[in-house]
Formats: structure tokens, sequence, C-alpha cells
């Protein structure tokens, strides 16, 4: 299940809007808004309904957040029984696609 996630992750992580503003000389990133995380949230979610198709098998519901910063656009997360899905909203903001 793990590789499976990874590579939803991987896949969504491409996805990625551009907004860039310049503030004082500087271009500042800012974070995509809640619509276009709701977008990716259901990019997602077909992404895993594709891969409990293709492995015949059914997930238990992972929660999507867009709590992650650094250099990673997207990660699994797990830790004891918690499983969750982390996107980066400002890395996600450079380039969409």
């Amino acid at each position: 299940m793990f590789l499976i996630i990874s590579t939803i992750c991987a896949l969504i992580s491409r996805l990625r809007y551009f907004f860039v503003k310049e503030i004082d000389g500087y271009l500042q990133v800012e974070p995509i808004s809640e619509i276009q995380q709701a977008e990716v949230v259901d990019v997602t979610l077909g992404y895993i309904e594709k891969a409990i198709q293709l492995y015949s098998t059914c997930f238990a519901v992972i929660p999507i957040c867009f709590d992650l910063r650094g250099k990673s656009s997207g990660i699994y997360q797990r830790a004891g029984n918690q499983k969750k899905i982390r996107f980066n909203p400002w890395l996600f903001a450079k380039d969409f696609q």
C-alpha cells in the first residue's frame, strides 16, 4: 500500500499552479487557494480510485492535508495507525500543469 500511495503522491506532485507576485523587488510565491486545493484533492481521490480498481482492493479513507513545508511537494505519512497524504501548497503554486 505504501508503494501505491507514494506513486499517487508522485503523480499528484506534478500538478502545480503558478502564482508569483513581486514584493519589494523579490518574487513571492502565494500558496494555492482553497478552490485549487479542492481540485488537487479530487485528482488525488481519482488516482486512489484507479489504484483500488487496478489492484482489486479497498483502502480506508486517507486524510489529505496541505500543511507540508520544505522541498518536498507531497508525501504519504504513516505514524502508527494514523495515515495521511500531505502536500506543500507553496510548491504547488510554482508550476501547476
